[in-house]
């Protein structure tokens, strides 16, 4: 960890630990329990390492159909950890509950 937030994780860039933040009811996240960062397909293999020894076993895209030209390969995530993209079939669904599609 450099300083008490930002990570280093080789091939991402503006990888941060959110622990410590309050949430909508005043209490704090925990530290090593949920991250964010830009793309971790791009993570090279010691990335990879860095990602897993932080304690990171899930990797859950929020990205929407306007950021599809910047879509995660969850494919480049390493058979032990898990990867799922849950934003785009969420508004998707929901857009086609309000008839907005």
């Amino acid at each position: 960890m450099i300083g008490n937030r930002q990570l280093k994780w080789d091939g991402c860039h503006n990888v941060r630990d959110l622990g410590g933040l309050h949430d909508a009811d005043g209490r704090k996240t925990r530290w090593r329990t949920l991250v964010r960062s830009d793309d971790p397909s791009k993570l090279t293999k010691a990335g990879w390492d860095a990602l897993y020894t932080h304690g990171i076993r899930a990797i859950i895209s929020l990205r929407t159909d306007g950021k599809v030209e910047n879509e995660l390969d969850l494919t480049a995530c390493p058979p032990d950890r898990v990867a799922i993209s849950v934003a785009k079939p969420f508004i998707n669904g929901c857009m086609k509950i309000c008839d907005l599609s």
